[in-house]
């Protein structure tokens, strides 16, 4: 980005970007063996949704303050640790 002014291109590129890690961590979720924890199922479930909504917010973070972006990037980051210690707990591990 040039002297931090954000372009279209620079939104499409991020957007694809976002959605092509999302394909990829589709494919690898499907992947994973059926939980014998029904509880751990879910809160894997929640996470990933969790995680697929970070992804798809990250193109509109662009156009954003640097302050709005640390605070929605912070945001972000505890909630997504939390759900995941939720899956930990979950599963045993």
């Amino acid at each position: 980005m040039l002297m931090g002014t954000v372009t279209p291109d620079d939104i499409s590129k991020s957007r694809a970007c976002a959605e092509e890690k999302i394909q990829g961590a589709k494919i690898g979720y499907q992947a994973l063996p059926t939980q014998s924890k029904p509880a751990a199922t879910t809160a894997l479930k929640d996470y990933f949704a969790a995680w697929i909504g970070a992804m798809k917010s990250v193109p509109g973070l662009l156009a954003g303050s640097k302050r709005d972006k640390d605070s929605a990037s912070q945001a972000t980051k505890q909630r997504l640790e939390e759900l995941w210690a939720h899956v930990e707990i979950e599963a045993g591990i």
